[in-house]
């Protein structure tokens, strides 16, 4: 196996910063402090903040886009969900197992769910409900997934129905 070390880096993951001096053959690898990996950015830290930012920067992209589709009083609310779930929240947990979070970057989520809920349902932030009063309608918020298990990782969700059966026409 040959490895470029013109194209390797190296991080390191500490709580206080380290330096690591590794060589291939005569030439020093580049430490990093982060890089994107499978399109997550990984820091040297563990901390994700920067990573979850971006999350929310799609998600907020993507709902902008839906914005007209999201606000049409023509389009059933369940069908608003359907789009959610199969749009808007893969966009925002990709990656979520490997999250850190952090009671800020957990309110971020929130905060960025709860945009989309409100659109869906057809309530604006002057109508002063609680975040509780939203989630009785869509049980199956991102949030309610995001908890720490452990100190460090995040789970996803376990599905609980498999991919639905179309019965076939019987002639």
């Amino acid at each position: 196996m040959k490895i470029s070390a013109s194209k390797s880096e190296i991080l390191v993951l500490s709580r206080t910063p380290v330096d690591c001096n590794i060589f291939i053959g005569q030439q020093q690898m580049k430490q990093v402090a982060n890089f994107q990996y499978l399109c997550t950015q990984v820091n040297e830290r563990g901390l994700m903040e920067k990573e979850i930012d971006h999350r929310i920067y799609k998600y907020s992209t993507s709902l902008n886009m839906l914005h007209s589709i999201m606000r049409d009083p023509n389009i059933p609310q369940k069908v608003k969900v359907l789009i959610y779930g199969a749009i808007l929240r893969p966009i925002l947990t990709y990656g979520a197992e490997t999250w850190t979070l952090t009671s800020k970057t957990k309110s971020k989520v929130q905060a960025a769910e709860m945009k989309a809920l409100r659109l869906i349902k057809g309530v604006t932030r002057l109508d002063r409900l609680t975040n509780n009063l939203n989630s009785g309608f869509f049980q199956d918020r991102v949030s309610s997934h995001l908890h720490r298990e452990g100190s460090t990782s995040v789970v996803r969700p376990r599905q609980t129905h498999g991919p639905r059966m179309i019965p076939k026409k019987v002639l």
